[in-house]
C-alpha cells in the first residue's frame, strides 16, 4: 500500500488528490493552516464592525429561534407557542426541541449560553450569529486548505467573507444559516480527515455533525446527497474501499449521522405532507431568480430597498456589475473541466476540482426541486461551493502555467487581480446596502419602528396583539413586561370565531399597504372606521414610520372596554 505521501502528489503550489487514502498524517502542511488562520483574522475584522450596527430592525424570523432560548431562561413560556413548536417540559422551564416540522431548535439552543451570559438583546444575537458565521468561514478556508492548498484557503476565504449575501445573511440569520454553513463545512472537513487517518472516531464526529445539521433544518440533505453523488462519480474506488474494506467507518459515520439528526427524522411524514403543500406557493422561475440574487449578491440590497417585500424583489433594478460573480463562477467551471482532459488529470489533482463542481451544481439543481426551497435561506445551502470552485480554478491558473518565471508571475498576477476585482465588486454591494439601512433604519417588515414601539410601550399593564406575520417574534424578544399575543394562527387554521376582550392598554398591530402580509389590515381598518364614525373620542390610531417617513405600520387602541371580535373575514368592536 502507497504511503498518503506517495499518493497524495502536489501539484503547482498546494494541490492535492482529494482523498489521499492514508497511512501517515494528513496531507495539510502547517503553512496552509498558518495562511488559513491569519487570512481569517483579517477577514474577522470586516465583520465584527458590521455586527455591532444596530440597523436594520429585527426580522421576524431572527427572533424566531431566539425567543424560545428567553423563554427557557425566565422559566416560562410568556405567549402562547407558534404552531408546530415543541418545548420539553423540564423544571427549568421550556427546553426548545423544535421550531417547525422542518427544521429543529439546534440554534435555540445554542443561543442559551450567550444569552445567558451577555443578556438577551438584538446585538447579542446577532453578534452570536456572526461569531457563528465566521466559524463556518473558517472551516470553509480549513477545507480549502486541505483540498487547495493555502492559496486556495485565502481565495476561498476572501470570496465567501466579502460576497454581500454571506456577510448580511450570517448576521441576520434567518433559517439558521449560520449554523448550517458551521454544520456542513465543520463535517466535510471531519469526513476528510476521517478518510485521511483512517479514524472510525472521526468518522462517528463527521456523522454526528452533518446529522446535526439536518436536524438544524432538512434543507441540509440536498447537499450532503449531491455530495455523496459528487464523490461516488469523481472517486469510485473510495465508494468501493467504504464499502469493502472501510464498513467499520461507514458504519461509524451513519451511526453519528443518525444520532445527529434523529430528532428531526421521526417528523418525515410530517415534513413531506409539508412539503406536498409548498409546492404550490412556489415555482420554477422563482427559485431560479433567488438563485441568481443569492449567486450575484443583490438579494440583501433588494430586500432591504423593499422592506422585505418579497414579491417586489425583481422589481428593483440589478447592480450594473451583478454579472461579475455570476461571470466568474461560471469562468471557473470551465478553467476546472478544462484541466480533466486527461484521465491521469481526472483521477490526480483535478478529482478535487471535479468534486467541488459537481457538488455546487448537484446541490442547485436539487435544491430547485425542493418544494417551497424559495428564499435566500435555502438558496444558501450552496454555499460555499461556488467559491471554493473559484479557489480551484485560481488555483489552477497558476499551476498550469508554462515554466518560466515571467509566464508564472503572470499568472499569479492574474489570478490576484481576478481575485481583488470580486472582492471589490462584494465591498461596493455591501456599501450600497448598507446606505440604505442607514438612511431608512430599514423599510418595511425590517424596520426599526418595531423597536421603537418595544421600547415605548414595555411596561406590565400593555397588550401587543399582532394582527399580521412580522410583529410577534420581534416584539416578545425585545420586551420584558408586556404582553404580546398573535391570534392570526386561529384566523388561519379554525373556522370559529374568535373573541378577545381588551381594555386601554390593548394596542392593536397591522401593517400599512404592501406590507400586509396576511391581508387582515383592511378588514380590521374598516372595523376601527365604523367605531370611529359614531365616537372618534373612543379611537387612537397611530402610524409608524421609517426614517425616512415611509409608513411601515399602525397601532389602534380603544379608550376603554371592549371586544373584538373576527369571523367569517370580518372583524366586529363591541363598546358598553
Amino acid at each position: 500500500m502507497q504511503s498518503c505521501e506517495a499518493r497524495a502528489r502536489p501539484c503547482g503550489r498546494g494541490v492535492y488528490v482529494i482523498l489521499a487514502r492514508p497511512t501517515g498524517g494528513p496531507a495539510l502542511t502547517r503553512g496552509s493552516v498558518i495562511v488559513a488562520v491569519v487570512a481569517w483574522l483579517v477577514l474577522c475584522t470586516i465583520h465584527f464592525p458590521l455586527s455591532l450596527r444596530s440597523t436594520p430592525g429585527l426580522y421576524y424570523d431572527e427572533a424566531i429561534q431566539a425567543v424560545p432560548a428567553v423563554d427557557f431562561l425566565r422559566g416560562h413560556a410568556r405567549s402562547p407557542a407558534l404552531p408546530n413548536v415543541i418545548a420539553i417540559d423540564l423544571p427549568a422551564g421550556p427546553f426548545p426541541w423544535k421550531t417547525q416540522q422542518y427544521m429543529g431548535a439546534l440554534k435555540s439552543q445554542l443561543l442559551l449560553a450567550p444569552f445567558a451570559l451577555f443578556g438577551a438583546t438584538p446585538e447579542v444575537l446577532r453578534r452570536t450569529t456572526t461569531t457563528w458565521g465566521l466559524a463556518g468561514l473558517l472551516l470553509t478556508m480549513l477545507f480549502a486548505a486541505r483540498l487547495l492548498g493555502p492559496l486556495g484557503a485565502l481565495a476561498a476565504g476572501t470570496l465567501l467573507a466579502l460576497d454581500p449575501t454571506f456577510l448580511f445573511v450570517a448576521r441576520h440569520d434567518w433559517g439558521s444559516i449560520s449554523l448550517a454553513l458551521v454544520c456542513r463545512m465543520g463535517g466535510l472537513l471531519l469526513a476528510l480527515v476521517a478518510w485521511q487517518r483512517g479514524r472510525a472516531g472521526l468518522a462517528a464526529a463527521a456523522g454526528l455533525v452533518l446529522g446535526l445539521g439536518l436536524y438544524n433544518k432538512v434543507d441540509a440533505a440536498p447537499t450532503l446527497a449531491a455530495a455523496a453523488l459528487a464523490l461516488a462519480v469523481c472517486r469510485p474506488d473510495v465508494v468501493r474501499a467504504l464499502l469493502l474494506e472501510r464498513r467499520r467507518q461507514l458504519l461509524a459515520g451513519g451511526a453519528g449521522a443518525l444520532v445527529g439528526a434523529l430528532p428531526l427524522l421521526v417528523s418525515i411524514p410530517a415534513i413531506l405532507r409539508a412539503g406536498g403543500a409548498l409546492s404550490e406557493a412556489s415555482t420554477l422561475a422563482e427559485k431560479l431568480a433567488v438563485a441568481r440574487m443569492t449567486l450575484d449578491g443583490s438579494y440583501f440590497y433588494r430586500l432591504m430597498e423593499t422592506g422585505g417585500h418579497f414579491g417586489h424583489m425583481l422589481e428593483i433594478a440589478s447592480p450594473r456589475s451583478g454579472w461579475v460573480f455570476p461571470a466568474a463562477a461560471a469562468a471557473a467551471v470551465i478553467v476546472v473541466l478544462l484541466g480533466l482532459r486527461t484521465p491521469a488529470a481526472r483521477r490526480g489533482p483535478g478529482s478535487a476540482g471535479l468534486f467541488l463542481v459537481l457538488t455546487w451544481l448537484g446541490s442547485q439543481l436539487a435544491l430547485l426541486a425542493v418544494p417551497g426551497a424559495n428564499r435566500v435561506h435555502h438558496a444558501m445551502n450552496v454555499h460555499p461551493f461556488p467559491h471554493l470552485v473559484m479557489a480551484a480554478a485560481l488555483v489552477a491558473l497558476v499551476a498550469r502555467a508554462p515554466s518560466g518565471a515571467g509566464a508564472r508571475r503572470v499568472a499569479r498576477v492574474t489570478a490576484l487581480a481576478a481575485l481583488v476585482a470580486l472582492a471589490l465588486h462584494g465591498g461596493w454591494l455591501t456599501l450600497r446596502t448598507l446606505a440604505i439601512i442607514e438612511r431608512s433604519g430599514g423599510r418595511g417588515l425590517w424596520s426599526d419602528a418595531t423597536t421603537r414601539l418595544a421600547r415605548e410601550l414595555d411596561h406590565p399593564q400593555a397588550t401587543l396583539v399582532c394582527l399580521d406575520w412580522g410583529f410577534h417574534q420581534s416584539l416578545s424578544f425585545q420586551t420584558s413586561h408586556a404582553r404580546v399575543r398573535e391570534p392570526i394562527w386561529h384566523f388561519r387554521t379554525s373556522a370559529r370565531p374568535w373573541r378577545g376582550a381588551g381594555g386601554p392598554d390593548h394596542h392593536y398591530l397591522v401593517h400599512e399597504g404592501d406590507f400586509d402580509v396576511f391581508g387582515y389590515a383592511p378588514a380590521f381598518l374598516a372595523a376601527v372606521a365604523e367605531v370611529s364614525a359614531r365616537d372618534p373620542a373612543r379611537v387612537e390610531s397611530r402610524v409608524w414610520s421609517d426614517r425616512e417617513g415611509g409608513p411601515v405600520f399602525r397601532s389602534v387602541r380603544f379608550l376603554g372596554p371592549h371586544a373584538l371580535e373576527y369571523a367569517a373575514g370580518r372583524f366586529r368592536v363591541r363598546l358598553p
